[in-house]
């Protein structure tokens, strides 16, 4: 049997697929536990997990001493670049 993905909820402690399929015995399964859709003030904290993860990435990405890079330090120019 090839890979596939099926949706699922957690009823009474048990996984139960929300479609029947036949699985062999000792299938190896993998499960994945999605996030509650709780709500936040800011909104949804699956959503704001990702932004501050990005956040944590961009602060990783620039040290605190970093030079500021102006238009006259590029050696060339991106000719296919449009400006802003």
């Amino acid at each position: 049997m090839h890979a596939i993905t099926l949706s699922a909820k957690c009823i009474k402690n048990q996984i139960v697929l929300s479609e029947p399929i036949p699985i062999s015995e000792n299938a190896e399964l993998l499960v994945t536990i999605l996030p509650s859709e709780k709500k936040t003030e800011s909104g949804n904290a699956f959503e704001q997990d990702w932004a501050d993860i990005g956040a944590v990435g961009l602060n990783l990405a620039y040290s605190e001493d970093e030079p500021e890079y102006t238009l006259g330090m590029l050696k060339r120019a991106n000719p296919t670049y449009a400006g802003r």
